[in-house]
This record gives structure tokens, C-alpha cells and sequence, in this order.
């Protein structure tokens, strides 16, 4: 280990690339701060989900289109305020997504729309690794969430 992990790890400092990534995750998924409600703080309570799907070397860009069909079936899907698709800088087979929802239900009942079993299919013998379910947020607020 060098000296500047040991220092990172000793002071608490968290690396400048690990601050980003997790300040995107805020930014993206909630831009999380309550909202005021006749001088009362009200929390949202959303279901979000983000998750990262790593896709086999040089496969990325067809892993994010896929996802971006996927976006696009959301559009209508009940329930469903945001499906972002990303990619990360620096790894172009890294794609990520952030979802918020108005409940878990309506993400669960996302599955079947019609259309997303085949994506899913389509997805899947392209990645690099088996997807883990991601990462479950109760979504409090934030510019662009009602």
C-alpha cells in the first residue's frame, strides 16, 4: 500500500474518484433534500433503486442501448418518475442505472411490460458478471421528483 492510500485510510479522507461516484449517486438518484410543505419538512418516501451491470470487454455500448430501449418502455410503465442510464468515465462497459419509483409494486409490476423479458434476454449473455440486484433507496426528494 502507498503512502497516500494509507493516509486515505487512516485520515478518512475518502478518494477524490470515490467522492464523485458517490456524489453523482446522491445527486442523480434524489438530489436528496426534504421539501417544505406549508413550513412542515415532508419526506417522499419513493422507492429508487441504482445499480451497476458491467458488461463483457468492448460490449458496453451495446449493453447501454439496450437499457436505453428499456428507458423507453418506462416511459409509460405506472409508477415509474426516472430511469437514467449511465456510463462511467473511464469505463465504457460500466453502465449504470438509477430508477425511482412511486412504490416497490410498480417496479416489480415494470417487469412485465411488455417488451423488457426480451431486453432482459437480450442483456444478459453480454455481461461480464452475474447483476446483483443493486443497490435499494427509499428516495426522500429532490429537484425533479414530485
Amino acid at each position: 500500500m502507498n503512502d497516500e492510500s494509507n493516509f486515505e485510510e487512516k485520515s478518512g479522507n475518502i478518494p477524490r474518484r470515490d467522492f464523485l461516484k458517490n456524489t453523482i449517486l446522491a445527486a442523480g438518484v434524489a438530489a436528496i433534500f426534504p421539501f417544505s410543505l406549508n413550513g412542515q419538512t415532508k419526506m417522499m418516501n419513493k422507492y429508487g433503486l441504482y445499480g451497476k451491470l458491467q458488461a463483457q470487454a468492448g460490449k458496453g455500448k451495446e449493453l447501454g442501448e439496450i437499457l436505453l430501449k428499456a428507458a423507453k418502455l418506462m416511459e409509460n410503465a405506472k409508477g415509474c418518475i426516472l430511469y437514467i442510464v449511465n456510463k462511467e468515465v473511464g469505463n465504457p462497459d460500466s453502465v449504470y442505472i438509477i430508477e425511482v419509483w412511486e412504490s416497490k409494486e410498480d417496479h416489480d409490476k415494470s417487469l412485465g411490460v411488455p417488451g423488457v423479458s426480451e431486453l432482459i434476454k437480450q442483456a444478459l449473455p453480454i455481461l461480464a458478471e452475474k447483476p446483483t440486484g443493486g443497490t435499494t433507496l427509499e428516495v426522500l426528494g429532490g429537484k425533479g421528483l414530485k
